[in-house]
């Protein structure tokens, strides 16, 4: 049976080959960081909480090391990071919990973050994704040994409903707070699901944000940063099978490095003096103009990635 990973053509022998090798390497990397995982006792929970959040930040580490090896070893897959050495120095300065938002066009995305940020803040992140990745077979045991956290939709498989499984919300977020109090941070995506897009000149614009998902943003009053990257769904396509060559570019940016709290009184023009400025209860019912201005701005960010600029 041929493989499809274009929908008006058949893939040459190159591609062929450039996908095997790169799931090779892809394999091997994920299962050693597998069996690191339970060779740790992380995926059994027989830790205490504070031995098994060190033990996921040892893991999230490896993770950094071995997943760079499909990259590495795929010189047809070009990756450029724009002016992350300088934001990575800058990421968590406020002393406030930090938030990372990216777009979503691809699997590659989460592996291409964790890949090629520092070790420094990789440790300390964990993304919020949805329940049905924690069932793949070596993936979820992975996910679960991090201390990733379970996003339960009503139903995932529908393109057009967010909203949570109110019986697994709770725990959810007593997990979300559970992290930030040890001085955890938190990665998401906050279009909700895959770019349904093929190929990178389709993905040019991101699709709506959910308001309700960037809630902990100002509950936590968060530092709020962006990755946002090109080109990866021309490696590892919606519908196909990753290893396809590819020139991705990723730059990670700061939208609210003083807190969102501070961030979205500067768009509502406060007086200095007004209360509302630590007080995230009373900024809530703004928090739709803060995700509209968090779009915007990732939005500016991805059409200089695709027109080559430099900010």
């Amino acid at each position: 049976m041929a493989l499809v990973f274009f929908p008006d053509r058949r893939p040459t022998m190159r591609e062929y080959a450039a996908v095997g090798w790169y799931n090779l390497w892809l394999f091997v990397s994920t299962f050693i960081i597998y069996a690191l995982c339970v060779l740790s006792l992380a995926p059994f929970n027989v830790w205490p909480p504070r031995m098994q959040r060190r033990v996921a930040s040892v893991l999230l580490r490896c993770s950094r090391f071995f997943w760079r090896w499909p990259f590495a070893m795929c010189p047809w897959i070009r990756t450029e990071l724009v002016g992350l050495d300088v934001a990575s120095r800058q990421l968590g300065s406020s002393g406030k919990p930090v938030l990372v938002i990216a777009n979503h066009t691809s699997f590659i995305d989460s592996m291409l973050f964790a890949a090629h940020t520092d070790f420094r803040f990789i440790e300390r992140m964990v993304t919020l994704a949805s329940s049905h990745l924690f069932k793949i077979t070596l993936l979820g045991t992975i996910m679960r040994s991090m201390g990733h956290i379970a996003v339960h939709f009503r139903d995932h498989k529908n393109n057009d409903d967010f909203s949570t499984s109110p019986e697994k919300k709770d725990h959810m977020l007593n997990q979300i707070n559970a992290h930030l109090s040890t001085g955890g941070w938190i990665c998401m995506y906050p279009e909700g699901q895959l770019h349904r897009g093929h190929g990178s000149c389709n993905t040019t614009t991101l699709q709506p944000f959910r308001v309700g998902g960037l809630k902990i943003a100002l509950q936590h009053d968060m530092e709020i940063w962006a990755w946002v990257s090109k080109g990866n769904n021309d490696c590892w396509p919606r519908s196909a099978i990753g290893g396809l060559p590819s020139s991705i570019k990723a730059r990670l940016i700061p939208l609210a490095p003083k807190g969102s709290c501070a961030l979205l009184r500067s768009l509502k023009q406060l007086d200095p003096g007004e209360t509302t400025e630590h007080d995230p209860d009373k900024l809530m019912d703004s928090l739709p103009l803060l995700v509209s201005h968090l779009q915007q701005r990732m939005q500016e960010t991805l059409d200089d990635l695709y027109e080559g600029k430099q900010r």
